[in-house]
């Protein structure tokens, strides 16, 4: 059963990832936080908004915390 709830939490998250990517990403183009391809070092052809890391760090966090909730002592081995 733990492994079932792990799996829908992992799957949740993947959801939320790319719900908050969603919107950072708007919020991105918003505020102008865009990397403008200038044909040296970038290998994109097209502006790219900044801020994906901030998505993938929350729901990061936010797995570790619904699985401490969940599953506590699994992560009482972690020092």
């Amino acid at each position: 059963m733990l492994s079932i709830t792990l799996a829908f939490v992992a799957f949740a998250c993947a959801f939320l990832a790319w719900g908050i990517g969603f919107f950072v990403r708007r919020y991105a183009q918003a505020h102008a936080w865009i990397d403008v391809p200038d044909g040296g070092r970038h290998r994109h052809d097209r502006p790219v908004p900044y801020g994906g890391g901030v998505a993938a760090w929350l729901v990061c966090m936010i797995g570790f915390l619904v699985g401490f909730l969940i599953w506590p002592e699994g992560f009482q081995t972690i020092h």
